[in-house]
């Protein structure tokens, strides 16, 4: 069956033609390199030889220890996260990786390669070139750091929620524009940038009083409001009738909780549950976990209380309104 796809793909292309029309058509000409407009079969080929390199790999003994289970490389497509417990383990992971992609045509792009580390830095060096230890990193649109992760992630959501706030800037300051489409165009453009990857936070009272102050403030700069005119936030509010972007994180992280303990993915629910044992942990408070708020609504065996998707759902907006502006509740009247 697989050689019958292969066939049957190479005899589309195998005689692919084009023509360029400006002024008029250009005599056709064979296309040598590339897939036709709009064909998905490139990713899927790139996903599909990507796949075979990574199955001739053994890494079985190396990657890091979650409960039991050594995870060794993350994926999303072309961009790869290797872990590893030694900087020897990561040199020869990347050594290995590097060798198999070459047998398949596929080069890494050691320029953009960086190491991260929560112990000692010890050169790495796979033999082309040394690469670069660094203390924060984008992958997949979301800040990588081990030093305040959380704030610094707000922080990055906040700044690119003014940027596209601003990039709407001639319908927003419009006075003539209604404020029902500027709530509605808030809603479809803004929002989004401001809860991207919501779903794995774990806010405090500070972050999310700064998500809030960022939200009220561009909610008076849609009014023509100014600070100074003392004008309530409910008030406001009430005029815009925009989506709470607490509420709104709240609710999307719930969501997933649910989506967590009712799926398939083994990995998501190990890390989600793990308890690193190695080592000791830090004076003062621990940091506060990703279920702590689950726990304060649906109580310490939420997992279980998830399996029953009208028992979540009823939840849901208990825990969306759980330390918001939208209501103060007592965990006494969400439990009855």
């Amino acid at each position: 069956m697989e050689y019958k796809y292969i066939r049957l793909i190479r005899n589309i292309y195998s005689r692919s033609t084009a023509i360029i029309q400006l002024e008029k058509k250009s005599t056709p000409f064979r296309v040598e390199k590339g897939v036709r407009q709009g064909d998905p079969l490139s990713p899927k080929l790139f996903s599909a030889v990507l796949e075979s390199v990574f199955r001739r790999l053994n890494w079985e003994h190396l990657g890091i220890n979650i409960d039991g289970h050594l995870l060794s490389h993350l994926r999303f497509a072309d961009d790869i996260v290797l872990l590893a417990k030694t900087a020897e383990d990561l040199t020869r992971m990347i050594k290995e990786l590097a060798k198999e992609s070459r047998r398949v045509g596929l080069t890494m792009n050691m320029e953009k390669t960086r190491v991260m580390t929560n112990g000692y830095k010890h050169n790495i060096d796979p033999g082309d070139i040394v690469i670069n230890y660094t203390d924060e990193y984008v992958y997949l649109g979301q800040l990588i750091t081990q030093k305040n992760p959380m704030q610094k992630e707000v922080d990055r959501r906040i700044t690119n929620g003014w940027k596209r706030y601003w990039s709407l800037k001639e319908a927003m300051k419009y006075k003539d524009l209604h404020i029902n489409l500027k709530s509605k165009l808030f809603n479809t453009c803004i929002l989004p940038v401001f809860t991207y990857g919501c779903q794995s936070w774990s806010l405090n009272q500070v972050t999310s009083n700064k998500l809030a102050t960022c939200q009220y403030a561009m909610e008076r700069s849609m009014l023509n409001i100014k600070k100074s005119d003392r004008v309530k936030n409910t008030v406001i509010r009430n005029k815009t009738k925009t989506t709470d972007v607490l509420h709104k994180i709240k609710r999307l992280k719930w969501l997933w909780a649910g989506h967590l303990v009712r799926g398939q993915d083994k990995w998501s629910k190990r890390v989600t549950w793990w308890y690193p044992r190695e080592g000791k942990r830090k004076r003062g408070r621990p940091q506060k976990r990703w279920d702590d708020d689950v726990r304060r609504v649906a109580g310490v065996t939420w997992n279980r209380v998830a399996q029953e998707r009208k028992e979540w759902k009823r939840l849901e907006e208990a825990f969306a309104d759980w330390q918001t502006d939208l209501g103060k509740i007592t965990k006494q009247q969400i439990l009855v």
